[in-house]
């Protein structure tokens, strides 16, 4: 029994010693003011818990601050695509807007061109009706047929010139060269005025001849719109053929310009990416 309980207080000791156990409560008494008893005991922390935190605490104070990592650099936000890219966008975008440009000179340049050549042709049967009309002023005074065909054929040889009529006062024919257009019948009532006809694939001037010896007559000019059109067809090809060539140096142009400032948004992007992380590292380091 004596040695069952030493070892029982042996064992007690020894657990409260490594921080496992409390030591037994003993009673005090007090004699005379005097404290008897075994001295009283203040528990601590655990043996090992105190030899962790001192080894953790001599390897931070040893470790160098400069050493320290972020556990984690910051990343940009990812951009989800959707449909097509910020490059094709933008080489669309310049495209178009180039191609609706050049359509858009093409276009107004060539149809002013054809209104010029159409000005310019309904002059120029102006102007032929107010010579030829003087030169057969004579030819109606006397009836010669000879000096209207001397006219007319000298007349005859702009290659424009469709047709020619030359009329008496009652609407006879005098003389003719070429074959009129059936619009030629209502001129045989005679104008006051020179005037001119728009009549799609021809215009035609209709004027007054007054003679000085008193008879009058109308003269009827026709001039074909053949080579009008020709000339419209091919001034229609050259735009088309340097609208498409100025399409295809913009359409160029614009990949170019677009792939400059994509590259130039990615150079900022990467420069503002490590700001980032500098920022983030030397506060990590000085935290």
């Amino acid at each position: 029994m004596w040695l069952r309980a030493r070892a029982e207080r042996t064992g007690s000791r020894c657990g409260w010693l490594i921080g496992l156990k409390s030591p037994p409560a003993s009673p005090v008494v007090m004699q005379s003011g005097v404290v008897s008893g075994p001295p009283a005991y203040v528990r601590g922390p655990p043996a090992f818990e105190l030899a962790l935190s001192s080894s953790m605490q001599q390897s931070t104070e040893s470790a160098p601050t400069s050493s320290k990592r972020p556990s984690k650099l910051p990343k940009l936000p990812a951009l989800t695509q959707r449909g097509l890219s910020i490059t094709h966008k933008l080489v669309a975008l310049i495209a178009l807007t180039s191609g609706a440009i050049v359509l858009f000179l093409a276009s107004y340049f060539s149809a002013q061109q054809i209104r010029e050549s159409h000005s310019a042709l309904e002059r120029k049967a102006a102007t032929y009706g107010r010579l030829v009309s003087k030169q057969v002023a004579s030819a109606i005074a006397f009836d010669d047929r000879e000096t209207a065909r001397e006219v007319f054929d000298s007349v005859a040889q702009d290659s424009d010139v469709e047709s020619m009529v030359l009329m008496t006062a009652t609407g006879a024919t005098l003389h003719a060269h070429g074959v009129p257009g059936p619009w030629i019948a209502a001129a045989k009532r005679g104008v006051i005025e020179q005037r001119v006809v728009d009549l799609n694939d021809r215009i035609g001037v209709v004027s007054p001849v007054v003679s000085a010896e008193g008879p009058r007559g109308t003269l009827a000019i026709e001039l074909t719109t053949r080579g009008l059109i020709e000339a419209n067809a091919k001034v229609v090809r050259t735009a088309a053929l340097a609208g498409g060539v100025a399409l295809i140096i913009g359409s160029l142009l614009a990949v170019a310009v677009t792939m400059m400032a994509i590259a130039g948004a990615r150079a900022v992007t990467r420069g503002l990416h490590r700001s980032i992380v500098v920022d983030h590292t030397g506060h990590t380091a000085r935290s």
